[in-house]
């Protein structure tokens, strides 16, 4: 787990094996741990044994594991404190799935990098990226979340695109077919989460909608079984954040 503090300062603790604490140690923590003397960290978000944060003047920063290049540093080694990914300082959101990241820029570009034998980077092709490439030329993307082995994200216009694995009808399409290049399968959308195997939507009328693996009853649908294309939750009409 990563947290920042309303002063700036960050703070993580659990599982560090591959470094993603980030306090330069490989030892597990059992309470919040503060990373570095920086105070001025603003977005985070946590991978599977990765983590990652954006600092107030746009700087993307990355460490924990590495196996498949997700940290974006044009190579394979975990690092356990964090590193500046490249020079940019245009960074505006983060997101880390399995072995695969996402990162948004301000100009509305989204970039991949990571594991891609999948599609998952959304490249048009499955080679694996050690640094961050970008999907596509387009530049209204808003919303974006990195799953398992899948991505979805939104463009400013509401609709709602996927790529990746479609193990357990993740991407949405109605198919089992993986994509290696952003595909539209839903419109209308405020935000957007991924999951393991499945994903989740908010309307821009605050309802919920879902797909995917749902053994364990993910979904919420009241069911355990598969749904290959998005499935309205409930009647509720008050949704306004998904995870």
């Amino acid at each position: 787990s990563i947290a920042i503090k309303d002063n700036g300062t960050l703070w993580a603790w659990g599982l560090n094996s591959k470094g993603q604490v980030g306090d330069g140690s490989n030892v597990n923590k059992n309470s919040p741990t503060q990373i570095g003397t920086d105070t001025d960290w603003q977005i985070i978000d946590a991978g599977s044994y990765a983590a990652f944060g954006i600092k107030t003047n746009g700087t993307l920063w990355s460490w924990g594991e590495n196996h498949k290049g997700q940290l974006g540093l044009g190579n394979y080694t975990n690092r356990n404190v964090p590193v500046q990914v490249g020079t940019a300082s245009d960074w505006k959101n983060i997101s880390g799935g399995t072995s695969h990241t996402l990162a948004l820029k301000t100009d509305g570009t989204l970039w991949g990098c990571g594991y891609n034998s999948f599609g998952q980077l959304g490249l048009g092709n499955n080679q694996d990226k050690t640094t961050f490439n970008k999907i596509g030329t387009d530049t209204d993307w808003q919303d974006f979340a990195a799953g398992g082995n899948h991505s979805i994200a939104k463009k400013a216009n509401g609709v709602v695109y996927t790529w990746g694995l479609n193990l357990y009808g993740a991407l949405g399409d109605g198919t089992g077919t993986n994509k290696n290049l952003p595909n539209p399968v839903f419109d209308q959308a405020l935000h957007v989460e991924a999951g393991f195997s499945h994903c989740a939507v908010i309307t821009v009328n605050y309802e919920l909608f879902a797909w995917g693996q749902n053994d364990y009853g993910q979904l919420g649908d009241g069911t355990t079984g598969i749904q290959y294309n998005p499935t309205k939750i409930g009647n509720a009409t008050d949704r306004v954040a998904i995870s």
